[in-house]
């Protein structure tokens, strides 16, 4: 330890404060911590080479581990769309559900859609509340007919009606029928066996 003391000045003498620092004494358990750890490879040139596997070897044995796991995502025993969580439901769920949103336009569609519990009723309420805006388009055209009111954009309106309900409808019927090829193809491959 060394101690420092106050050089001689013309100045008054001022207290001089000294510290000490001690250090914490290494236990045994961090010396036997640093001693636990493995020891690094050594890189001569006289170490044999490690053999990694080929293209066809890796590709092999990732597809085996890989099929496994793909068939059970893909299809449960309760019929539920993969990545949506939901049941396809049938046909008639989806026909039931395009008429009560079609004849019921608002209301029908907000009951369909979300009492439904399958993808066929959500996708029947979307395909008929489409269909019933294309519906609703032509009672306000024929209603600004009869009355002989030519505005410029109640045309407008009327056309961009029956372009927004037609693509809900169309949208409707193909989701449904792409969750219908899902499901079906999920289940080709679950019957399907695994090649080796």
């Amino acid at each position: 330890m060394t101690e420092y003391s106050a050089l001689p000045t013309d100045e008054p003498e001022q207290e001089v404060v000294v510290e000490t620092v001690i250090e914490p004494a290494v236990t045994e358990t961090a010396e036997s911590s640093v001693d636990a750890s493995p020891e690094l490879p050594a890189y001569d040139s006289d170490a044999a080479p490690t053999k990694l596997p080929t293209y066809d070897e890796y590709e092999s044995n990732l597809n085996d581990t890989r099929s496994t796991e793909v068939i059970e995502f893909l299809v449960s025993n309760d019929g539920v769309i993969p990545g949506v969580g939901m049941p396809l439901g049938d046909d008639f769920t989806f026909c039931g559900t395009f008429f009560i949103s079609f004849f019921l336009n608002w209301f029908g569609f907000l009951i369909a859609y979300f009492f439904s519990r399958t993808l066929a009723g959500k996708c029947g309420a979307t395909s008929g509340f489409g269909l019933g805006l294309i519906k609703l388009s032509f009672v306000v055209r024929s209603q600004t007919l009869q009355t002989h009111e030519q505005q410029p954009y109640m045309i407008w309106l009327v056309w961009a009606l029956i372009l927004f309900g037609w693509f809900t409808f169309v949208r409707g019927i193909t989701m449904y029928f792409k969750f219908k090829r899902d499901l079906n193809i999920a289940q080709v491959i679950a019957n399907s066996p695994t090649t080796a």
